[in-house]
């Protein structure tokens, strides 16, 4: 059997190279995917037009406002630009025509997501606007005074969002003060199928959206390797994880937060992660094997290009060490712990559909026909 593969991320550590690396670790930046960065949108007086550009209906940013890229659109009606208005450079805009809903879209540039946006609100001349952020409550903006209205919105991770504008009266301006989105960088994802992975290794907690699941490895044996997924896509710092994608998404969202638990120890846990790029070598002599794809299954294996065996893996990455008994392995493919998992059919009999395998990692031409234990979409499958 072949066994070369091509590996889905690049990183790995010993516990020796990481005592010699401590000193590096002073120097240890927090990684592009986990910075959050703020884009003003204003539009005032002729020197603050170095913050994005017009076209049309559609406002573009650029660095000078935190990251160049970000789309506003409106959907209809026009803007405008008022210098100042109680110490605020704002955007003026209304509607086409009243009692219709118009939207204003923000769209994050390439490589990232919205987390969240604030805006301070008002009209000029009535109370006469309903502004509602997608998902949340609507707020009517006061009529302009000695402050704002403020819309504060928080908690997405989305490549696009908007909110819905109507009014009574179109001919009356709507403000819009001190206008900042946050944007989070993503990190990227392997797609393989209809699903995409990754390995983590932080030294803080972080949170991954909706899709993104966490797993940690406790048990590899006899060519599987069993993930545990860690609860509440919460993922406590100096915890390696294999993210896994349901939806296939070629990048995902971590956010980081403070105060979560410890899921499994550092001993217990066979995924190993590194904080700095790495060599690893993936020779049969070694304990380390490296997630990968081999006839269509995920998991961790050796590597050998007939050139090398050794790999260079990237900072804030995972890889699996495993006991020395199993070093015989060649690889180890995924199975989910999940008591409800592990099924049984009578040899010759339909099942689920998808790619079946032996516990070693052999890939199989149908439904196996021989009594025994195979994998088949994640579980462990008894042939009787």
């Amino acid at each position: 059997t072949d066994y070369n593969h091509y590996p889905l991320n690049f990183l790995e550590i010993t516990r020796d190279q990481l005592v010699a690396l401590i000193p590096a670790l002073d120097e240890y930046n927090v990684p592009e995917f986990l910075e959050s960065k703020g884009v003003k949108i204003v539009s005032g007086l002729t020197g603050e037009s170095t913050y994005g550009s017009w076209s049309g209906l559609t406002w573009t940013s650029n660095a000078a406002s935190g990251v160049a890229g970000l789309t506003m659109t409106l959907s209809d009606g026009s803007y405008n630009r008022f210098s100042n208005f109680n110490g605020s450079y704002n955007l003026a805009y209304h509607p086409a025509a009243a009692n219709t809903n118009s939207t204003i879209t923000l769209t994050a540039p390439e490589g990232y997501v919205i987390t969240g946006y604030s805006v301070q609100t008002g009209v000029y001349q009535g109370d006469t606007y309903t502004l509602t952020a997608e998902g949340g409550s609507p707020i009517t903006p006061a009529n302009l005074g000695s402050t704002y209205t403020p819309l504060e919105v928080s908690g997405l991770s989305a490549t696009s969002t908007a909110i819905t504008v109507t009014t009574t009266d179109a001919s009356k301006w709507l403000s819009l003060a001190n206008f900042t989105i946050t944007l989070a960088k993503t990190l990227p994802l392997n797609v393989v199928g209809d699903k995409s992975y990754a390995t983590l290794y932080l030294p803080f907690d972080v949170t991954t959206d909706g899709n993104t699941k966490a797993y940690y490895i406790t048990s590899a044996s006899n060519g599987t390797a069993t993930l545990t997924e860690v609860t509440d896509n919460e993922i406590p710092a100096n915890t390696a994880v294999v993210l896994i994608n349901e939806d296939g998404d070629a990048s995902t969202a971590l956010n980081m937060t403070t105060g979560l638990s410890s899921v499994v120890s550092e001993s217990a846990n066979l995924l190993k992660g590194t904080l700095v790029p790495m060599s690893l070598d993936l020779s049969d002599a070694t304990p380390y094997y490296s997630l990968g794809k081999k006839d269509d299954a995920i998991g961790f294996y050796k590597y050998d290009n007939n050139d090398t065996t050794t790999i260079t893996l990237g900072a804030n990455k995972a890889y699996l060490e495993i006991p020395a008994a199993s070093y015989s392995s060649k690889g180890f493919v995924f199975v989910y712990d999940d008591p409800t998992a592990i099924a049984s059919i009578v040899s010759g009999q339909s099942s689920a559909n998808g790619q079946w395998y032996t516990l070693d990692g052999r890939k199989l031409n149908g439904v196996p026909t021989q009594r025994g234990i195979y994998i088949n979409n994640g579980k462990k499958i008894v042939v009787k």
